[in-house]
């Protein structure tokens, strides 16, 4: 029997070029639904925790304990919305914040932009340290968490 949920993380490292933060990203997905939690980091070096063991022929996904470490410290409800795309078109999209505590939020906005391009319910939770988006850095870093989720979401469906 398959599972009911899958979960990948994923990491980005920092681009010093683009003054970006490292970047980490878990999906939860299940029947119609992506449970994402992503966030910026201070980890210079973090290897991706679904690398495979390299053996021919095996599925086995070995745990990177950084990566984990990493996830583990976020915080879920800095900034966490919730969205549904309609199967119907004529019906709007619909979206709300579930918890707010960020300075910049993002989440509504970005689970709104996901639940429409993915067709499913997307609850996000963003956890942006202010440090990475002040001094006008928050498009920027809000983009490259958008698509470090968008690489996440596009390899686990």
């Amino acid at each position: 029997m398959a599972a009911l949920l899958q979960t990948g993380t994923q990491y980005t490292p920092p681009n010093v070029q683009l003054d970006l933060p490292g970047i980490a990203v878990q999906v939860t997905s299940g029947a119609g639904v992506y449970i994402i939690w992503a966030g910026t980091t201070h980890a210079d070096s973090v290897q991706n925790s679904d690398n495979t063991d390299g053996n021919e022929g095996e599925e086995r996904v070995q745990r990177n304990p950084d990566i984990d470490a990493i996830v583990q410290q976020g915080q879920l409800g800095a900034d966490w919305a919730c969205s549904m795309a309609s199967q119907n078109p004529n019906i709007p999209l619909s979206g709300t914040t579930l918890l707010r505590t960020a300075s910049e939020p993002m989440a509504l906005s970005m689970s709104q932009r996901l639940a429409q391009r993915f067709k499913c319910q997307i609850l996000l939770s963003l956890d942006l340290d202010p440090s990475h988006t002040s001094g006008g850095r928050g498009p920027a870093v809000g983009l490259a968490v958008e698509k470090a989720i968008l690489n996440v979401l596009k390899r686990s469906s």
